[in-house]
């Protein structure tokens, strides 16, 4: 008599050689995605801050120039008013011709200084055209109104003008007390780009030899590719849908639009390098199952030419 029945299924036996290699994939694939993004950060901070071009894109996409202009006209018909200079002198006062051309030169002066073509940082708003200006201006009311300027009428003529012109220049150099810390941060993380790039070739170097096999990099590739262009897209669709430039407790409200901008053209060139390593990936893992497909019709046309 049997007390017992072996008829219980038998229970697969764990492949640990297949289980070692897919944890060994997984963690390399980790490592590649984040030696990419780093990539990502390089190409997107090449292409924004350290390019002179991108932030007088920014200037000509906002109201940035305009708005500026406007308020240190406002400023200067204040301190008009408590030196005895009529509004209407001081009308149309600032260019926004020749304000934008300043702008742009200060812009231009910080990028080659994060980009490291600049050692020293330093540029001096020319007012001598402004100030010229403005001496005319008034000289102009005052012959008009047939004042009689003595030389101390002048002397509070030329302390007035040089006043305004400090307003002007103020208003387009910003606080740039952190920008050698900001460019030593820069030339840093820049500096790491040629051993990331060894890292990140010893890693397929280390793929292709636990797959054995080129092509199975190629699909490992492909995934974290994919994965990288999904959080770029992401991170700058949390941007777009947010709002949280508007949330940031930013004066003037023109600085404000133009910190905006500057974010928001950062976080469009993410998603433009989100898309292009989505669609690389997506290409690579399309070749990958076609080789594989035919590959697979090979072995089996040979097992069957054989078979038969």
């Amino acid at each position: 008599m049997k007390f017992f029945k072996n008829d219980l299924p038998a229970v697969p036996i764990p492949d640990f050689r297949k289980l070692g290699k897919y944890v060994l994939n997984s963690v390399i694939c980790l490592l590649m995605i984040l030696l990419l993004f780093y990539f990502l950060c390089t190409v997107v901070l090449r292409t924004t801050i350290l390019n002179p071009g991108f932030g007088v894109w920014c200037l000509d996409r906002s109201t940035y120039t305009e708005r500026l202009a406007g308020d240190m006209q406002k400023s200067m018909v204040n301190l008009g008013q408590s030196s005895g200079i009529p509004e209407e002198v001081l009308k149309k006062t600032v260019s926004t011709i020749q304000l934008r051309k300043q702008l742009v030169g200060y812009v231009t002066t910080v990028s080659n200084y994060l980009a490291g073509e600049e050692e020293e940082f330093s540029y001096e708003v020319d007012t001598s055209e402004f100030e010229d200006q403005l001496n005319e201006k008034i000289d102009n009311y005052a012959l008009q109104q047939q004042i009689g300027i003595d030389s101390t009428t002048r002397q509070g003529v030329r302390t007035f003008v040089k006043e305004c012109a400090d307003i002007y220049t103020n208003g387009i150099v910003i606080n740039a007390r952190l920008l050698p810390q900001f460019r030593t941060a820069v030339r840093s993380f820049n500096n790491l780009l040629p051993l990331m790039g060894l890292l990140f070739a010893a890693l397929v170097l280390i793929q292709v030899g636990v797959n054995r096999s080129f092509a199975h990099t190629i699909h490992w590739l492909s995934i974290c590719l994919m994965i990288l262009g999904m959080a770029a897209l992401t991170m700058s669709l949390l941007f777009f849908s947010t709002g949280i430039i508007d949330r940031l407790n930013l004066e003037p409200e023109f600085f404000k639009e133009l910190v905006g901008t500057v974010v928001g053209g950062i976080a469009f060139d993410f998603a433009l390098a989100g898309t292009a390593s989505l669609t690389v990936g997506l290409l690579l893992k399309v070749a990958y199952n076609r080789t594989r497909k035919k590959r697979l019709r090979e072995v089996r046309e040979m097992h069957e030419m054989w078979g038969g």
